[in-house]
């Protein structure tokens, strides 16, 4: 296996693989190593069955936005986003879903705490990603790296 090597299906890693190539031409070369970063961190330990529905463009298109979201946060303040998606698959069907993307300092139970809420008001998760980062920023809020 190439750069995951965590037991990872083959042809996820090729999708993900697949997907860094294209989104290396759409990010400074100084960015690169840290959406990298980002890519293992966010797809490396996860269950990633339903990701090999996706096509490679539009996994890097998920990844590209993510990327812009984690671009500016203003210090000592959360971050949220909350919008809809509707992959396209390889297969050409999908079905649209909620995203909920949530920049912050370490707060334990919060991801337990959102997803408990959630199912309370009867929106069942499919997909939890909870990657944690370490970031360095400068004084005003705006990415520099992604520190492995």
């Amino acid at each position: 296996m190439g750069y995951l090597s965590m037991g990872i299906f083959d042809e996820t890693e090729d999708l993900l693989q697949r997907a860094l190539a294209l989104l290396k031409r759409q990010v400074e070369e100084s960015q690169y190593a840290s959406l990298k970063k980002l890519v293992i961190a966010f797809y490396g330990y996860q269950h990633l069955k339903s990701l090999q529905r996706l096509t490679p463009e539009k996994a890097a298109e998920g990844l590209l936005k993510i990327w812009a979201f984690l671009q500016e946060r203003p210090p000592q303040t959360p971050k949220y986003e909350v919008s809809y998606w509707k992959p396209e698959t390889s297969s050409g069907s999908s079905s649209e879903r909620i995203v909920i993307k949530i920049i912050n300092d370490n707060m334990p139970f919060l991801v337990a705490s959102l997803t408990h809420l959630l199912n309370r008001l009867g929106l069942k998760p499919k997909f939890v990603l909870h990657p944690i980062l370490s970031v360095h920023r400068d004084a005003i809020g705006r990415l520099l790296s992604i520190e492995a």
